[in-house]
C-alpha cells in the first residue's frame, strides 16, 4: 500500500477522535502516520506495513489509555459527587417524627420525601432540622442539627 493510502487513513483517525474522546482512534491514526513515514522512505510490502502497524497499536493503546485515566483522575470533575453519594452532608427537615423503635420517620430533602432513621437510636420530633450521614439503600440515617428545632 502506498504511503498516501497510509496518510490520509492516519489522518481521517486522528480526525475521528473528536468524536469521541476514549483516545483510541487517536492511537490507530497514529500508528498509521508513523506506517506511512515508513513506506515513504522504502518499507514497500504490504505485510510488513501491516505487521508494523500491529506492533505499534498495542503500546500505543496500552500508553493512551493510562495516560486518559491518569490526567481523568486528576480532573477536577473526577470528585464531584453525585446522585446519593452527594447526600451525606446536607441538610434535610423531618417531615414525620423519626422513632427508630417503630420504623417510623420521613424526611424532605430537595423536594423529595425519604424515609429516615436516627443515627444513634434517638427520637427526632416533626419539623427538626438534620444532617444527612448515610444512605443506607433507600433510607437517610440522619442526626439532628444544633438548634434546628
Amino acid at each position: 500500500m502506498g504511503w498516501q493510502v497510509w496518510l490520509v487513513l492516519g489522518l481521517a483517525l486522528a480526525l475521528g477522535e473528536l468524536l469521541g474522546a476514549a483516545l483510541v482512534l487517536l492511537c490507530f491514526g497514529a500508528a498509521a502516520l508513523v506506517v506511512a513515514g515508513a513506506a515513504a522512505v522504502g518499507l514497500e510490502t504490504l505485510w510488513k506495513q501491516l505487521l508494523l502497524f500491529a506492533a505499534l497499536l498495542g503500546p500505543l493503546v496500552l500508553i493512551g489509555r493510562s495516560l486518559l485515566h491518569r490526567l481523568h483522575r486528576g480532573s477536577p470533575g473526577a470528585r464531584v459527587r453525585t446522585a446519593v453519594h452527594a447526600l451525606p452532608g446536607e441538610i434535610a427537615r423531618v417531615i414525620s417524627a423519626i422513632d427508630n423503635a417503630s420504623g417510623a420517620g420521613r424526611v424532605e430533602l430537595h423536594g423529595l420525601e425519604w424515609t429516615a432513621r436516627s443515627l444513634d437510636e434517638r427520637p427526632i420530633p416533626e419539623g427538626a432540622r438534620v444532617r444527612v450521614i448515610q444512605v443506607d439503600g433507600v433510607k437517610l440515617i440522619v442526626d439532628p442539627e444544633e438548634g434546628g428545632v
